[in-house]
C-alpha cells in the first residue's frame, strides 16, 4: 500500500484531471441543453474553466509526487552512502594529519594566518589536528580546543 508513494500521488493527479474535463464537458452539455438560446458561451466557459481548474490542480498534486519520489531516491542513497562508510574500518574513516606539536597552554592554541578567501586552522593542543579556526571542539579527539 505504501510502496511507490510518489507515483500513486502522481497517478492520482492525471486521475483527477481527466475527471475535471470529463464533468465540466458533461455540466457543458446539460446547459446546452436545458439553459436558454445564450447558453452557447456559457457552456464554453464552464468547460474552459472546468480545465483550468483541473490542470492547475493536478500540476501542484503531480509536483508533490514528483517531490516525494525525489525525496525517497536521496533518503536510500543518504542510506547507501552511509552504510557503505560505516563498512569501512575505523582508521580509514578520519585519518589524522600529522602536526607538528607545539608548546602552548591549555588556554590558548596557536592560530596560523591563512590567505584569503581560506578559513583560518588551528592546532589542537591535545593531539595536534589542525581544525578549523571557529571550531571549539577538536576533529580528531573530540575535545575542547
Amino acid at each position: 500500500m505504501f510502496e511507490n508513494i510518489g507515483g500513486k500521488i502522481k497517478k492520482l493527479a492525471i486521475i483527477g484531471l481527466v475527471s475535471s474535463v470529463i464533468v465540466s464537458v458533461i455540466a457543458a452539455v446539460i446547459i446546452f441543453k436545458t439553459a436558454a438560446q445564450n447558453s452557447t458561451f456559457t457552456g464554453i466557459m464552464v468547460i474552459v474553466a472546468g480545465f483550468l481548474v483541473g490542470y492547475i490542480e493536478a500540476l501542484v498534486i503531480y509536483a508533490f509526487g514528483t517531490l516525494v519520489e525525489n525525496s525517497q531516491i536521496l533518503v536510500n542513497a543518504s542510506r547507501e552512502q552511509a552504510a557503505a562508510q560505516y563498512a569501512q574500518p575505523q582508521e580509514r574513516r578520519f585519518p589524522r594529519a600529522e602536526a607538528p606539536r607545539t608548546e602552548t597552554s591549555r588556554t590558548e592554541s596557536p592560530k596560523t594566518e591563512a590567505p584569503r578567501g581560506e578559513v583560518p586552522r588551528k592546532d589542537c593542543p591535545h593531539c595536534g589536528t589542525s581544525n578549523n579556526g571557529k571550531n571549539t571542539i577538536c576533529f580528531g579527539c573530540k575535545k575542547s580546543i
